[in-house]
């Protein structure tokens, strides 16, 4: 199929009568306590339509009998707990809702799919953050040095700018920042604009998790709540259907659990060069991820973290006693 849509019974059985008459005897509905009854109301009714989604698909070996199974809900209350437990069993990209209205009533509606996503799927896309857009200026480069540590020529070009902040970026992959094993996949370089404007220079680099996602547990760590405030618990019969069968990873894209987007290009003066970042995540390990590389990568790059000012202050100490060291050889050597 397609799609699975469905108008669930709203209305909880032990919370809620529903009486077909009102007090002058005339009908106000057809609707049959069957029909409008469900145990725990339209809540109830939707958890057993995700367990079921997911059992389907284990039995027919991780391919789903629905590109999207979809339900309307009468409570916004009930909106933002379900959302809330699917993005955090299957992530974020698979998850879509909208609201219909205004009039009379207010209905919403939410959808979900277990189809294997894109990386970048727009749904993935984390807010904007301050820290995703920072600034390397050419003259910090020259006085820095490179990574070797080696002092560039005077004065840097744009080229060998863009390969610096480059290489600064893969060796804070290869450092294993708060014990993530990263990945730095360079998708263009500088060669393939020695013939062009530098304006027109970009690097795209792409930071994603080294581990094999065979060997990792897709549902998230915090299984006790899926909203965050206690107020649902995750019912068993979902975690079973998650965990019945291996390969539950294919609800990941083949990158992971998240994806950086990082993108490099001179400033218009081109005396700096523009570092952007755009991140995806698809699990709350996902998050965690990009919350460190988000925190640390700026610092990294620029040379401006507590690191690296230690390293400075150990070099401008070594500098001084060997001057020190210089002024008594000559003296000696004169007496």
């Amino acid at each position: 199929f397609d799609f699975v849509m469905t108008n669930p019974p709203f209305y909880d059985p032990e919370s809620m009568e529903i009486s077909t008459t009102r007090m002058d005897g005339r009908a106000r509905t057809n609707m049959t306590v069957s029909e409008g009854t469900f145990p725990n109301g339209e809540i109830g009714f939707v958890l057993e339509m995700i367990a079921d989604s997911l059992r389907l698909e284990q039995q027919q070996q991780h391919k789903p009998i629905a590109t999207w199974y979809s339900s309307m809900l009468g409570k916004k209350t009930s909106l933002i707990k379900l959302q809330k437990l699917l993005v955090h069993l299957l992530g974020p990209a698979h998850v879509q809702a909208t609201e219909y209205g205004p009039g009379q009533y207010t209905r919403w509606f939410l959808a979900w799919t277990l189809e294997q996503p894109i990386a970048t799927a727009p749904a993935a896309a984390c807010p904007p953050h301050d820290k995703d857009k920072f600034q390397v200026s050419l003259s910090s480069l020259m006085e820095q040095g490179g990574t070797n540590g080696n002092q560039h020529a005077m004065p840097i070009t744009i080229q060998e700018a863009m390969a610096e902040v480059t290489s600064r970026i893969v060796a804070f992959c290869d450092s294993s920042p708060g014990g993530w094993d990263l990945t730095a996949e360079i998708s263009s370089s500088n060669d393939d604009y020695d013939n062009k404007n530098n304006n027109d220079m970009m690097i795209n680099v792409r930071i994603v998790e080294s581990m094999p996602l065979a060997v990792t547990n897709f549902v998230d760590e915090s299984l006790q709540s899926a909203t965050g405030d206690g107020s649902m618990d995750i019912p068993e019969s979902i975690l079973q259907a998650l965990q019945a069968g291996e390969g539950s990873h294919n609800l990941l894209p083949d990158e992971g659990h998240f994806l950086i987007d990082i993108q490099l290009k001179p400033t218009v003066g081109q005396d700096s060069i523009l570092v952007q970042l755009s991140c995806f995540r698809h699990s709350g390990r996902g998050l965690k991820a990009i919350e460190k590389i988000r925190s640390s990568l700026e610092g990294e790059v620029c040379r401006t973290n507590r690191k690296w000012r230690k390293i400075r202050q150990r070099q401008e100490q070594q500098k001084l006693e060997n001057t020190d060291n210089n002024i008594e050889g000559n003296f000696q050597t004169q007496r």
